[in-house]
């Protein structure tokens, strides 16, 4: 997997399929991944001791091949995917 840091956003405005937009606020944390691992099963390692950093406020794009891990991470940084091994914090 690579770790594109990108520049800084303001406010995103989401277009909903109905039509409205949602604006979602900046938020005030840093989010580190340190040493974050997961599996579906003892056979299939899909992660392994990943460790990366998300700056508040910035814009970052996790690319990789088909089945690298990509929705996975993503996944566990947003609660779906869980058990997973090692730490993510939030943090001012």
């Amino acid at each position: 997997m690579v770790w594109l840091p990108a520049i800084n956003f303001s406010p995103v405005g989401f277009r909903r399929a109905e039509g409205k937009t949602k604006t979602v606020p900046s938020n005030n944390y840093d989010i580190t991944c340190s040493h974050v691992g997961f599996r579906y099963n003892e056979e299939r390692e899909i992660l392994k001791d990943i460790n990366a950093q998300f700056p508040q406020g910035s814009f970052t794009a996790i690319v990789g091949e088909s089945g690298c891990g990509k929705s996975t991470l993503g996944g566990i940084l947003m609660g779906r995917n869980a058990p997973y091994q090692g730490h993510i914090t939030m943090a001012v």
